[in-house]
């Protein structure tokens, strides 16, 4: 993780004591041996599974400038602070670091697009060299400390960061961590549910981020997420994309977004602007899907509530791709591939399958890789029935299944009337070279414990095979 730490700044925020000689600077903070860079500082977690103080010497070994430690290494010339809980200090770190940055942070939830929709918005707000965001989906109790470790208060103008729980309090946990300014909520679905039990308390949970936010800040979310008492009490101001499906709260305005589909997968995304001369400005984003494309229009309402001029943000939107794996559309030869393969929920399918269906009609033959849902509880069984029913194959089509429940998934694509045949596998690499042979659309969908990406030829991987904005 990028970022500046002073030894001082270290001593004042930990309260402990360094054995050695503390170097004059570190370059930033990593808890993985694995993707430590030389001159950062290396933590020592204590995990259920594995404790950080057993890598101590492979982080010396690896650069590491010194260590945060509960138990020190005795036998290492590497400088250790010592502490009486490591996760504990890195959370007061991350609380000073929060602190001492002046600049608005913005923080993301949801439950689906949180990283897509945290790297578009740090594109448009003027991407790496002067917003600290979020890497990959270093979202959790460790991973959102980390990421605020390397705001950098002297050169980052903007801090957009992410906020991912699957159990109830993580998300109060995450909030007094990061004290947003504004927040962002994508949507509120049925995902986490082994955790969170119901979709109102996946509402109740993730409403926790807005309401900590600090006093004047915004809070941008769907219409849809209205449904719900959490976010029909957040304080003012607000900003609702799309039709509310409630009274409009106290302090709340309404945007709604106009969606136009080309041919060609594009879609003009239009927002109502009271400046322009003709009330409306349009944007174009490319290689998106349905969820995306809301997604875009919450980031675009911000980014203009936080002073982005239209014109600088049309521009901006031209440059965004997909996060790898989420929703990339790769060539080979004469077929396109899909591959939205990250990850799987009901919400996140039903856009995929929506997204693919639109822009690949059931006039010829498409290959469908699927894999199931996990974490939906009692209600996976009922989840994979209704996919099934709402997937829109048509007669030509391939199916391949990996995972649990596709009998679920099968016997509902066939009481909806589909007459095919799914095929069921359990090792998606095996599909590697059926994949290569078939000519046509495919989609790749499913939960990131299938790692559906395996199914994919090595040659689509290359850069080159990228579909990209022109």
């Amino acid at each position: 993780m990028a970022g500046y730490l002073q030894p001082a700044e270290l001593l004042a925020g930990t309260g402990g004591s360094w054995i050695g000689d503390p170097p004059a600077e570190l370059t930033g903070a990593s808890i993985d041996t694995r993707t430590l860079a030389p001159g950062e500082l290396f933590i020592a977690l204590r995990g259920a599974e594995r404790d950080g103080h057993a890598y101590l010497a492979a982080a010396a070994a690896g650069g590491a400038a010194a260590a945060v430690v509960s138990t020190p290494d005795p036998g290492l010339a590497m400088p250790q602070l010592v502490v009486d809980d490591t996760l504990a200090a890195l959370h007061r770190l991350a609380r000073a670091r929060r602190a001492a940055f002046a600049g608005p942070v913005i923080g993301l939830t949801g439950s689906c697009g949180k990283t897509s929709t945290k790297d578009l918005l740090a594109l448009l707000l003027g991407g790496d060299e002067v917003v600290a965001r979020t890497r990959g989906n270093f979202n959790n109790r460790i991973g959102l400390p980390l990421t605020l470790l390397g705001v950098r208060p002297g050169r980052h103008q903007f801090a957009v960061i992410e906020a991912g729980i699957s159990l109830p309090g993580e998300m109060d946990e995450l909030a007094a961590l990061l004290v947003p300014d504004h927040v962002i909520v994508t949507l509120v679905a049925e995902v986490h549910l082994e955790g969170l039990g119901s979709i109102e308390g996946v509402a109740e949970q993730k409403a926790r981020l807005p309401a900590a936010r600090r006093g004047g800040g915004w809070v941008v979310f769907p219409g849809d997420c209205l449904r719900f008492e959490a976010f029909r009490r957040l304080a003012a101001p607000g900003l609702i994309v799309g039709p509310a499906e409630a009274v409009v709260p106290t302090g709340f305005g309404v945007v709604l977004p106009e969606l136009n589909w080309r041919a060609d997968g594009a879609v003009n995304l239009i927002l109502p602007d009271g400046e322009a001369p003709s009330g409306r400005e349009h944007y174009l984003l490319t290689g998106a899907g349905s969820g995306m494309a809301r997604n875009a229009a919450l980031a675009l309402v911000l980014a203009r509530r936080l002073g982005m001029p239209a014109a600088v943000l049309r521009e901006r939107l031209l440059r965004w791709k997909p996060p790898r794996w989420r929703g990339e559309l790769l060539r080979r030869g004469r077929a396109l591939i899909w591959a939205d393969c990250y990850n799987a929920s009901p919400v996140s399918l039903a856009d995929a399958l929506e997204t693919f269906n639109r822009r690949f009609p059931a006039e010829r033959e498409r290959l469908f890789i699927l894999g199931s849902m996990l974490e939906l509880g009692s209600a996976a069984a009922d989840w994979h029935r209704k996919l099934g029913a709402g997937a829109g194959f048509g007669p030509h089509d391939t199916v391949w299944y990996i995972g649990d429940h596709g009998k679920d998934f099968a016997a509902g694509a066939a009481a909806a009337g589909w007459r095919g045949r799914i095929r069921f596998f359990s090792d998606p690499a095996e599909l590697a070279p059926m994949v290569r042979d078939f000519e046509g659309p495919v989609l790749i969908k499913g939960s990131r414990r299938w790692k559906l990406e395996t199914c994919l030829p090595p040659e689509t991987a290359a850069p080159s095979n990228r579909e990209v904005p022109c």
